[in-house]
């Protein structure tokens, strides 16, 4: 008698299993479809956190590998789906974006992202936006983060980073950028006037002109003075 449920079951079973196949025939069901709607839809506000624990490693009140040197506000663009930061930190020194989940501005609880599973990210400090991709092997420089300054006929990429000195004992962090113009499939160092000109060796007067015109600092480019520079190139 004991047995009478398990045929029972068994017996429903293979009936389910019998019509869903005549279904599937005539509606033509794909798996992987479905399956793909099912994970595309079943996700968290916490999908983004694939990690690790993150100590600060500087000294409180010196100088901080951070951008900004401070915390902002923004997004991360993981698996097709965007996710509000309320605490962000990007650290230029180690080319890592920190989180807070608990949205608290203390120095704890901090989570450091893995990197190569943000497709992109944005940060916000008040009167400015910053917007990165990560780059994965590019052709001639090196992974990681890269703010999009400008992406249509060209592409232009700031490469943000901090260095570790020392002075007077005591560390510190000097923050970088790196200006890199994508022309013929690769990215070339534009850091300086010379090494943008260098690129358009028939153009160079006219680009000259327009340099001295902008008057673009380079070591701290103003982002509408390179779209113009860059744009100006275009057309000649």
């Amino acid at each position: 008698m004991k047995s009478l449920p398990i045929i029972v079951i068994l017996s429903l079973l293979f009936s389910y299993i019998s019509v869903s196949q005549n279904y599937s025939q005539i509606y033509n069901f794909d798996n992987g479809k479905i399956l793909h709607l099912y994970e595309s839809n079943i996700h968290t506000q916490y999908d983004y956190v694939l990690g690790k624990e993150y100590k600060p490693y500087h000294y409180y009140k010196q100088d901080n590998p951070y951008l900004s040197s401070s915390f902002g506000s923004g997004f991360i663009y993981y698996n097709g789906r965007s996710y509000r930061i309320k605490i962000i930190y990007y650290d230029l020194f180690t080319d890592e974006v920190i989180i807070n989940i608990n949205h608290k501005t203390a120095n704890s609880n901090l989570i450091q992202i893995n990197k190569t599973q943000i497709d992109s990210f944005s940060i916000n400090f008040g009167i400015r936006d910053y917007n990165f991709t990560y780059l994965k092997k590019p052709n001639n420089i090196a992974s990681g983060f890269y703010e999009i300054v400008y992406n249509q006929k060209s592409e232009l990429l700031i490469r943000h980073s901090a260095k570790k000195l020392k002075i007077k004992s005591l560390t510190t962090y000097k923050h970088k950028q790196t200006i890199y113009l994508k022309r013929n499939k690769k990215f070339h160092d534009i850091s300086s006037p010379k090494k943008f000109l260098s690129l358009f060796p028939k153009n160079s007067k006219p680009l000259r002109k327009r340099l001295r015109l902008l008057e673009i600092n380079f070591k701290k480019p103003s982002h509408s003075k390179l779209i113009n520079l860059i744009k100006y190139a275009e057309t000649l």
